[in-house]
């Protein structure tokens, strides 16, 4: 007798049951895979991978231009958050300069002259800055559309004398509360809204794509009969391995 004895006939029928029977296990799920992901006999043979079942090479075009809308909005907040950081610094200056012209002698008239003049500069950097910071064209702090906030400009800061020094200070102090109030809102949106959607977008894109390559695979072995037949024998090929791994290791048992 040819080819292969396993157990003597018995046992050699018990092979071809087993072969048969796994190769139409095997068969049954690529079937049930295959109807699950649509007939892909509607397609035309031409082009017939780029229009998968479930459109998804579609939805993974969608998954790209949601994560790249995503990371332009995270980029136009980090711009806003670095102007915001910068005119936080512009108004702590400011707070000192109000504390220094409050605790000056009312006869200090030079050294006056001289904190209003650095006062004006920041508070003309301070404002300017609202105007100018851009992102893709758009202005992002002054309210307009497609900015991000709204920052108030700083108008009547005088430190020429110890009253209008005070209103100051209580001025400067309110704008630091909201740079500061709009800083954290801005982290917040950035960190636990946008970053967590990018994250979330890339793992179903990463999903996506490992579908688009099942189907792709499937697609091959469904309309390649010689490939199919292949898959079917290693598979039953690794079956019949594992008996034979298992009936190996009954003997041993059993010399043991």
């Amino acid at each position: 007798m040819t080819g292969i004895y396993v157990g003597g006939l018995a046992g050699g029928a018990q092979f071809a049951d087993n072969l048969q029977s796994t190769k139409e296990r095997l068969k049954r799920n690529m079937e049930k895979i295959a109807e699950e992901l649509g007939n892909y006999s509607e397609y035309p043979e031409s082009g017939s991978i780029d229009k998968l079942p479930g459109d998804i090479q579609l939805e993974m075009e969608n998954l790209r231009r949601e994560i790249n809308a995503a990371d332009f909005q995270v980029s136009k907040i980090q711009v806003a958050e670095q102007a915001l950081e910068y005119m936080g610094n512009k108004l702590a200056r400011l707070k000192e300069l109000s504390l220094s012209a409050i605790d000056l002698d009312e006869n200090a008239t030079e050294q006056r002259q001289l904190i209003e003049k650095e006062a004006q500069e920041l508070v003309d950097s301070f404002n300017a800055t609202i105007d100018s910071t851009l992102f893709a064209g758009h202005e992002l702090l002054n309210g307009a559309e497609g900015s991000v906030v709204t920052v108030d400009r700083i108008e009547g800061i005088n430190l020429t004398y110890d009253s209008a020094a005070d209103a100051a200070l209580k001025t400067i102090e309110q704008k630091t509360e909201k740079i500061d109030q709009l800083r954290n809102e801005l982290e917040d949106l950035r960190i636990n809204r946008l970053q967590n959607e990018i994250a979330t977008l890339q793992v179903t894109l990463q999903n996506a794509a490992a579908l688009h390559a099942t189907q792709k695979d499937i697609a091959s072995v469904l309309e390649d009969p010689e490939l199919l037949n292949s898959h079917l024998a290693l598979s039953a090929g690794e079956a019949l391995s594992a008996q034979g791994n298992l009936n190996s290791s009954r003997v041993i048992d059993l010399i043991k």
